[in-house]
């Protein structure tokens, strides 16, 4: 007597989610990451695109040495710590800046993750009167 075997399982999305945490949009703020070459260390100025507390995405026209240990931290005075990470893949866009994938060491502070999903707010501007649905980079807004 001969047997069918089932059909193999289809993942479903969930199961295909190959993530520990949900991410959120950021608010397209910028952050500073940082990594060492030999003694020195190096900055750039990146534009968040997303954010989890295990990772984050952002976009950069200098982007950091794959796989490379990095330091990240909000462009804000209220938020100096910096947050330690691991590049995950770097992404060159054609006409488009650099995509920087990375991994956090530890879960990312709570604080940094509120900041970085609602943004910043530039200095001396009431929380309150921030322009809903732009974002703030460079001194000024930006749709």
């Amino acid at each position: 007597m001969f047997m069918r075997r089932p059909p193999p399982p289809i993942p479903s999305d969930k199961e295909s989610e190959r993530r520990v945490t949900c991410r959120y949009a950021a608010s397209k703020g910028p952050v500073v990451i940082g990594w060492w070459i030999g003694p020195d260390f190096e900055t750039a100025e990146m534009a968040l695109r997303d954010i989890s507390l295990s990772g984050a995405s952002a976009v950069t026209e200098t982007p950091p040495p794959d796989s490379a240990p990095i330091w990240l931290r909000l462009n804000d005075p209220a938020h100096p710590d910096w947050v330690e990470a691991t590049v995950i893949a770097v992404t060159a866009g054609r006409r488009s800046p650099t995509l920087v994938r990375m991994k956090f060491l530890e879960p990312c502070p709570y604080e940094f993750f509120k900041a970085a999903i609602r943004g910043i707010v530039p200095p001396g501007e009431a929380e309150g009167t921030a322009q809903i649905g732009k974002h703030y980079w460079g001194g000024r807004y930006w749709d």
